[in-house]
């Protein structure tokens, strides 16, 4: 078997749902496994009919072990070449795939590879790629100072030396898509559980590198809402992060790291307390939910699908937030758009008849103009968007 796919689920069922949807084509052509390990999600997802696909592979933990531990439940048993860890939040296209095993193939020094990655607006998330996490790096891109040197060699946060659009060698991938040779992962010996959640990404790439290889950027796009399993403004977010920071941190403190610990526990611990603040600030003002506005749909579904979105956000009160725009008919901008300044406004398509290509096409259009990617599964009868779910 050439590819084994390891995807962590937590309370996450209809972004996964429509991930295995578009895996459906990436996977043509392609001799590959999909394990799904569930940290004891409470949405249904055991429910769901993907557990009767035959090449899914499907794993229930009645607590949630974090994502390294889960990762290496699925390492015993994998029969793949390669191994991706998946994200369920995600839409790969149909080549995607494939290009990044031809890599692998091609490249004896690749040991890893990772991949570009949008969000759901168009914009180039800049974790796809970045640098090796010094002490220096870390406070430039922590304190806002990256940003006023952003090619400075202080500044390699981001691996900027790597173009968004070009293939090239860095030192550290994003774990919501990044391939490894089975046979590497396992020498390593797997994920490190010590980080239930952040930072496992960082500490393999690095480990990779140790072992003589190479992780490989490559420019070919991937959608990713990110974050559907963590709520960003809770108190739970905050404490993780900066608690995985500090694991990593006294992992690899050697020489003079070790010196700076008492500093570096200072610093984090001010993060924290700042972190703690804004999220307290932000619930204040929007409440526990965060600020929500009403969403406006551009469809650009076919009318038997529009039809059935209407109905399905009746239920919601929401059926007149719906406008049917005409094929390739551009997002409002400008003028036009001054009537939907108060929304939250979503380019909405069908997942299941329209190629995940195209839709990544569609999203990169999307860009600077304020609107986000929809998708409505018509087999489910589920509208998905970045913050929600309408069922």
């Amino acid at each position: 078997m050439r590819l084994s796919i390891i995807i962590v689920n937590h309370n996450a069922c209809h972004y996964l749902d429509q991930c295995l949807v578009s895996l459906d084509s990436a996977l043509q052509y392609v001799d590959a496994e999909v394990w799904i390990v569930d940290n004891a999600s409470t949405d249904g997802s055991r429910k769901w009919p993907w557990l009767r696909n035959r090449y899914i592979h499907y794993i229930y933990n009645k607590e949630n072990v974090g994502f390294a531990r889960a990762c290496n439940q699925v390492l015993r048993w994998c029969e793949g070449r390669y191994v991706m860890f998946l994200n369920p939040d995600t839409l790969l296209p149909e080549r995607m795939v494939r290009d990044v095993l031809n890599l692998l193939d091609r490249t004896p020094d690749a040991g890893a590879v990772g991949v570009r990655m949008l969000d759901a607006s168009g914009v180039f998330l800049p974790e796809s790629k970045r640098g090796d996490p010094t002490l220096l790096s870390c406070f430039c891109k922590m304190t806002g100072l990256g940003r006023l040197f952003p090619r400075s060699r202080c500044n390699d946060y981001y691996a900027w030396r790597v173009a968004e659009g070009e293939r090239g060698v860095v030192d550290v991938l994003s774990g919501a898509c990044l391939t490894i040779r089975a046979d590497l992962i396992r020498e390593l010996g797997g994920l490190d559980e010590r980080f239930f959640m952040y930072a496992e990404d960082v500490d393999l790439s690095v480990r990779v590198r140790q072992a003589a290889y190479y992780n490989y950027y490559l420019p070919t796009p991937m959608l990713h809402y990110k974050g559907m399993s963590t709520d960003r403004w809770s108190y739970r977010h905050v404490r993780q992060f900066h608690r995985a920071t500090w694991q990593y941190y006294r992992k690899t403190r050697v020489g003079w790291r070790a010196v700076a610990c008492p500093v570096v526990a200072l610093g984090l611990g001010m993060l924290v307390v700042g972190g703690c603040l804004r999220v307290w600030f932000h619930r204040l003002v929007y409440g526990r939910k965060g600020r929500e506005r009403e969403p406006l749909f551009l469809s650009y579904l076919p009318k038997d699908s529009a039809d059935r979105v209407f109905e399905l956000l009746r239920k919601y009160h929401l059926q007149g937030n719906v406008i049917q725009m005409s094929p390739g008919a551009d997002v409002p901008t400008g003028k036009e758009r001054a009537m939907l300044v108060e929304r939250d406004v979503f380019a909405l398509y069908d997942i299941k008849h329209q190629p995940v290509s195209e839709l990544l096409k569609c999203v990169e259009r999307l860009k600077g103009t304020g609107a986000r990617l929809a998708t409505y599964n018509p087999e489910r009868n589920v509208l998905v968007t970045p913050d929600k779910c309408y069922v």
